[in-house]
């Protein structure tokens, strides 16, 4: 289990809506470039590919609550104190949980029981963060997601999540410090 690291972050759907999220990542591969610039300054510099793997939910007040599980694969560049950028692509399912709802058949009125569809989510995420404790500073992540909800009535709808979060599990690396 000390391959992986977990984090657990604040989601805003569409910019408003609350929710949470805990993250899972696996580092997959990392390749370390170190040379020396003009002035014999030591540039050292990470290319990691890694799985993050969410669990989460949001509240879209009154009308629904959701919860989705998403699988990424994502690239990551490591800079000077463990600074990065990142870029994902990956999928998950969402499933919408609706309050009490009714259906009306033939006359006759019935409650429905689990109300709420089920989509495939497609997505894409950009994001930026620290990724080593240095000085008293967390690692830490700023994230934006954008899902793609499918079977959605007859067509499909985006959603932009925002996610600031830490990550835990993530220690200073030798070669960082000499920087």
């Amino acid at each position: 289990m000390s391959d992986w690291h977990l984090g657990i972050s604040y989601l805003g759907n569409n910019l408003w809506n609350p929710g949470a999220q805990v993250t899972g990542q696996k580092l997959l591969f990392d390749r370390t470039i170190s040379r020396t610039n003009r002035r014999d300054q030591l540039k050292i510099k990470h290319r990691q590919i890694f799985l993050d793997a969410n669990i989460g939910f949001y509240y879209d007040n009154p009308t629904h609550w959701s919860i989705f599980n998403n699988y990424q694969v994502q690239y990551r560049r490591v800079r000077k104190k463990g600074r990065y950028q990142n870029l994902g692509i990956g999928a998950g399912a969402l499933r919408t949980l609706l309050p009490e709802t009714y259906n009306v058949a033939n006359g006759t009125v019935s409650k429905v029981k689990y109300p709420g569809n089920w989509h495939f989510t497609p997505m894409v995420s950009i994001g930026i963060g620290r990724l080593w404790k240095r000085r008293g500073t967390n690692p830490w992540r700023l994230q934006v997601h954008t899902m793609i909800l499918t079977n959605y009535n007859v067509s499909f709808t985006p959603l932009l999540n925002i996610e600031y979060g830490y990550v835990f599990g993530y220690h200073s690396k030798e070669i960082i410090n000499e920087i």
